[in-house]
């Protein structure tokens, strides 16, 4: 729609967005420079997702992964529930992988990253973007809640449903 608004003349240059500081603070450690170095992350306030709207999302996200993210190679987007948080500070860690564990986005019990690695589809699929690395990368709150384990799988303790209203989004990648 923005393409074809500035094809017509009806609007040009970039969509003006309202930005607002927030209390959200990232911290980087900097072993995870050798793994997966680059990190962007912002907030959403105030968007309902109801049943249509989670279904663009999460196309959205696969489509953004598959395609400039190189199937997650060069860059992978997750998206969480920001009232689900229980902190406001996030931490992006290497992490080693018995250190890692958390309930999977769809799963029912908590794993560990090489268990999420071999028995969940995702991380079956993506594995090799990170076994190759003594530790892996992890985004969590410094009071332990995990977000996810990017570019892998998601935490189901925050992920996006219908009903939330405040969304947390993180790009992580390699170049």
């Amino acid at each position: 729609a923005r393409e074809l608004k500035g094809i017509l003349g009806l609007e040009k240059g970039f969509p003006k967005y309202k930005t607002r500081k927030t209390s959200i603070k990232l911290i980087i450690d900097s072993e995870i420079k050798f793994i997966r170095p680059y990190i962007a992350v912002a907030a959403i306030y105030g968007y309902y997702v109801d049943k249509h709207a989670l279904e663009e999302l999460l196309q959205f996200q696969e489509k953004l992964n598959i395609s400039m993210g190189r199937d997650r190679r060069k860059i992978a987007i997750g998206f969480y529930d920001l009232d689900k948080l229980n902190s406001n500070v996030i931490l992006y860690r290497a992490e080693e992988p018995k250190k890692i564990k958390y309930v999977p986005l769809g799963g029912n019990k908590e794993l560990t990253a090489d268990e999420i690695l071999k028995f969940t589809d995702k991380g079956r699929k993506y594995a090799h973007l990170v076994r190759c690395f003594s530790k892996y990368p992890h985004l969590v709150t410094d009071k332990g809640q995990t977000l996810s384990m990017p570019p892998i799988l998601n935490s189901e303790d925050t992920k996006v449903e219908e009903g939330t209203k405040n969304i947390f989004i993180d790009i992580t990648g390699t170049d």
